[in-house]
């Protein structure tokens, strides 16, 4: 049985013990005061019912406020980032980079945490750790047409990003993801695009 269900389960009960203790505590005193021979019958039955329910009743608002207070289903923004990218791996824009310059112009959005290259880069490079310092969303190209089968291309080689090409996957500022792939491009005049296609990094 899972561990979950079973600490539930005690926390419940130790509710209704908490009530059933109540009940005796209450009886207990009553019967030590022996009020009911100075009853009439029907009085007697009437207050041994309003006992009883005030009983149920606290122990019911107990086990209200119990469920209350559980967490609350597990949301999409609460998964795994395996779970919340299709297919495992996407594509999310890093930045725009004006070579102009020789600088970011856009971005960068991400920031490296773990590297095995001996040499710095402007650029993350495939197999690197990178944490996002901002949110990103999750670009598979035709997505909503083809789902995850053009997940390998880059966005960027489709000219123009669409409704179609968003999977509706936004990676909050703070996710730790790992680089499978990077792609950059540009149309005349413009900067450079920064595209990486990430994938959870392997537990």
């Amino acid at each position: 049985m899972d561990v979950n269900i079973l600490k539930t389960v005690g926390q419940v009960a130790g509710i209704g013990g908490i009530a059933i203790g109540m009940i005796i505590l209450v009886f207990r005193d009553v019967i030590r005061r022996n009020i009911f021979p100075n009853l009439e019958r029907n009085q007697a039955y009437n207050l041994l019912r309003i006992i009883l329910f005030l009983t149920w009743s606290i122990g019911v608002l107990g086990i209200l406020a119990y469920v209350y207070i559980q967490p609350r289903p597990t949301t999409i923004i609460e998964q795994s980032i395996g779970e919340r990218i299709p297919g495992g791996s996407g594509w999310i824009l890093v930045g725009e980079y004006d070579e102009n310059i020789n600088k970011f112009v856009r971005g960068p959005f991400y920031r490296v945490t773990n590297t095995n290259y001996p040499s710095d880069s402007i650029f993350p490079r495939k197999g690197e750790s990178i944490i996002l310092t901002k949110g990103r969303q999750v670009v598979i190209s035709d997505y909503k047409i083809s789902g995850v089968a053009k997940w390998n291309a880059p966005p960027w080689q489709e000219n123009v990003l669409d409704s179609n090409d968003y999977t509706g996957t936004i990676l909050p500022k703070g996710t730790e993801l790992e680089v499978r792939d990077v792609s950059m491009g540009h149309f005349e005049g413009m900067p450079f695009v920064v595209w990486v296609r990430i994938a959870p990094i392997p537990q």
